[in-house]
């Protein structure tokens, strides 16, 4: 039998179940969206957190990261997921990463990708710190590209989010991000990353 390759299992791929799912993140649009709200980490009993946008909300159960140490890198991945919209319409692709030292807090080498609607990305940079379960994320960089081109590079960016699981399996971040060039670009959401 030359060329033929035989698999011992008739089992089905398939792609894993969310994150959000996994580990109970509920999220989705506000019913009364507040333009001012910008992004908010807030403690909404014992063992949840509000984490909202301009449009969006998300309950979640924090990790109790002060048992956590050494460090750990976070990527998307088959399991995460995204809520999110626009200005030139409905997100459709989130691609994020960080890497965080749970010993002194630092978080870096983060990455956030927004892809809106067919032909806008938004690209950004940013660093930040943990800090009693909390983490405060600030730009480095940040470039808009609309189908292709660059067309701003002046991006205000609100960012932030907590770590979920019990051993911080994943981080569910949040985005209000404006051009401020033109004021009319904009978009906000949730998204989910895993270790």
């Amino acid at each position: 039998m030359n060329g033929v390759l035989l698999f011992g299992s008739s089992a089905a791929l398939s792609r894993p179940e969310p994150t959000q799912q996994q580990l109970d993140v509920t999220w989705g649009a506000w019913d009364n969206p507040a333009s001012g709200n910008w992004v908010v980490v807030e403690q909404a009993n014992d063992s949840l957190v509000t984490l909202s946008t301009s449009d969006y909300l998300a309950s979640i159960n924090p990790t109790p990261v002060a048992a956590l140490h050494g460090s750990a890198v976070y990527a998307s991945g088959p399991a995460s997921g995204f809520i999110g919209s626009g200005s030139a319409g409905e997100v459709t692709q989130v691609l994020a990463g960080l890497t965080v030292d749970f010993d002194s807090g630092a978080i870096s080498d983060g990455r956030l990708q927004v892809t809106v609607g067919e032909t806008q990305i938004w690209s950004l940079g940013f660093a930040g710190q943990l800090h009693a379960g909390v983490v405060t994320l600030n730009a480095t960089t940040g470039e808009l590209l609309q189908a292709g081109t660059a067309i701003s590079d002046q991006i205000q960016a609100n960012l932030g989010g907590v770590f979920t699981g019990s051993n911080a399996d994943a981080f569910v971040g949040r985005f209000d991000l404006f051009d401020k060039l033109d004021a009319i670009n904009e978009v906000n959401g949730l998204y989910t990353i895993e270790r």
